[in-house]
């Protein structure tokens, strides 16, 4: 985190933050704040949109769609707490993979090692 880089922005980010709104809301201010900070407008986010871009994708494209790249980002989020909490010794992690030094990638991989997982707990 480049906390002198944000460090301009911090009180504007702190308002957001703190004041008690509606999810639309909210959303609308974080656009604001990227549209005054990249000078570009941000589109509208939609749902739609994007299913329709990654069921419409071959699937050797998935990946790159705005939402493979979410899926993907969640997954290493996922694989990044659980083998901290399970590294430490905690058990609250369960059992933990690292996702991506499995050489895994996509939803289509993630569900391929569940199914392993679940056969190698039998």
């Amino acid at each position: 985190y480049d906390t002198d880089a944000a460090a301009p922005y911090y009180d504007r980010i702190m308002a957001i933050i703190r004041h008690r709104q509606s999810e639309d809301d909210a959303c609308l201010e974080w656009k604001a704040l990227g549209e005054s900070l990249s000078g570009q407008e941000i589109p509208d986010f939609s749902l739609d949109t994007y299913r329709a871009e990654y069921v419409d994708a071959p699937e050797t494209g998935k990946n790159d769609t705005v939402l493979g790249r979410y899926i993907l980002a969640v997954l290493a989020q996922k694989s990044m707490v659980t083998n901290r909490i399970h590294t430490s010794g905690n058990r609250l992690a369960g059992r933990s993979v690292n996702y991506s030094e499995k050489g895994l990638s996509g939803l289509r991989d993630y569900w391929q090692l569940l199914f392993r997982l679940e056969e190698e707990d039998r």
